[in-house]
């Protein structure tokens, strides 16, 4: 019998408005980014933030 999983809920969050700049590690280097909110969810027992940021390949 197959085990159906919990849907994944959101508990709690803090949203940033206007979003903030923060720097985002990518393999050992960092990136400029914005971070919209911090977010906790069912499935994780920790804070999680919501960033958005752009990183170069060669």
């Amino acid at each position: 019998m197959d085990r159906v999983s919990e849907p994944v809920r959101l508990l709690d969050q803090h949203r940033f408005d206007p979003s903030r700049h923060v720097e985002v590690e990518l393999n050992g280097e960092w990136w400029p980014g914005l971070q919209h909110a911090w977010r906790l969810t069912s499935d994780r027992d920790h804070w999680v933030a919501e960033v958005e940021f752009s990183a170069r390949y060669e």
